[in-house]
């Protein structure tokens, strides 16, 4: 029946308006079979032959079925069904994780406002840097503050008289030390501080990792974030005294997926008004450049084969940023030591920073015992492309 339908009727015939029509109810079958051209008895036998839903769901095809074999319809039927289901399915864990997301959001904002309370009553006074230069040095670079793995909340194996505020007293100490070398050995125009990548021990009020995992705490998550909040704010306020442009870059952990993000974007709210101090968007891996260096800085919980693809994901992701510099690095932790890879011929280097987070039970009991304590700061010339790394 090539270019007919069992209706004798042109394959262009406007089925899908006759049935708007018809819906209507603006028009009688006569009027209908008068207005389209064909007879009452045509009409008739295409309102037995269409699907009941003919009239609400136009524009409906099922006149192009009409010269297919059964099997050609059962299987479309079939498929029609399995893409329904799957689109069922899919719906279902959509909304699965839109509550599982709405759940650890409202944890958060649990955390946000105790921790908000504590900042309300705070008597705040910005410490002071012990470093007096009296020539400035002739080189300049910028830094890297790769302050990665604090896990300020955590419980030591040893907990007695351990104190969260003790400890985070103890890393502005180290970062102090480090800020008044590098103050010696090069004039910082830049300083890039990463704020996250496991900055609090725990994702949630109740004391777990962002996948869930129960962690040991020593505080409250609440207490724990305002920690970080305060150990960020205090940290920039050391490197404004010789820094000209300080830059807070957010970066997620695997422990503290939101809240240590959320501490450094507190962060930077406290600087808003400030001109020498900036915060970069979230993103998984961040970039940024000084002179002809590119730094890409990550937490770094990715699989050997991953980082050893680090170059290709930098040149995809931060494509006209590689094409315009010379020397490319990247900044990670998750590892809780030390470490400086160079990955290719090309010179791209990556800088993992130790961790001065007191070893907990998980780590005393899996062995890993070893690694020395400390921050990292790395500094990069501007003309030459060399590198100065400070441990303190």
């Amino acid at each position: 029946m090539d270019g007919q339908h069992p209706f004798d009727l042109p394959d262009d015939f406007p089925f899908a308006e006759l049935g708007q029509d018809y819906a209507t109810g603006n028009f009688s079958i006569q009027e209908i079979a008068t207005r389209y051209d064909i007879s009452r008895d045509t009409f008739l036998a295409i309102r037995r032959a269409a699907p009941q839903t003919w009239t609400q769901e136009p524009p409906n095809l099922w006149w192009e079925d009409l010269d297919k074999g059964a099997d050609e319809i059962a299987q479309e039927a079939a498929d029609r069904a399995k893409a329904a289901d799957a689109t069922r399915r899919a719906k279902r864990r959509k909304s699965r994780e839109d509550e599982k997301a709405a759940r650890k959001w409202h944890r958060f904002e649990e955390a946000a406002e105790e921790a908000l309370e504590g900042f309300r009553s705070e008597d705040y006074e910005p410490p002071r840097l012990n470093v007096t230069v009296a020539q400035s040095p002739a080189e300049k670079a910028c830094a890297v503050a790769n302050l990665q793995d604090l896990h300020l909340g955590v419980r030591p194996a040893d907990a007695e008289d351990f104190s969260v505020e003790t400890y985070r007293e103890e890393i502005l100490s180290r970062f102090r030390t480090a800020l008044e070398d590098a103050a010696r050995l090069r004039q910082l125009e830049q300083l890039f501080v990463v704020g996250g990548a496991d900055l609090v021990h725990s994702d949630t009020k109740g004391g777990q990792t962002a996948s869930g995992t129960e962690l040991e705490m020593a505080c409250s998550t609440a207490t724990a974030l305002q920690h970080g909040i305060q150990l960020l704010v205090e940290i920039v306020d050391l490197a404004r005294q010789i820094v000209g442009d300080v830059v807070i870059v957010p970066v997620h952990g695997n422990h503290d997926r939101t809240n240590g993000v959320a501490a450094a974007m507190a962060a930077g709210q406290r600087f808003h008004s400030a001109s020498d101090v900036s915060s970069m968007d979230l993103s998984e891996r961040q970039y940024a450049t000084y002179a002809d260096h590119l730094l890409c800085l990550t937490h770094g919980d990715y699989a050997k084969k991953t980082m050893r693809k680090m170059g290709e994901i930098m040149r995809s992701e931060a494509r006209g940023l590689y094409g315009r510099t010379e020397w490319s690095s990247v900044f990670v932790g998750h590892l809780h030591h030390k470490a400086m890879d160079m990955v290719d011929e090309s010179g791209r280097m990556i800088y993992q920073t130790p961790s001065p987070v007191p070893i907990d039970s998980y780590h005393d009991q899996e062995g890993y015992v070893g690694s020395r304590k400390g921050i990292q700061l790395v500094l990069l010339d501007r003309e030459s492309g060399g590198d100065r790394i400070i441990h303190a």
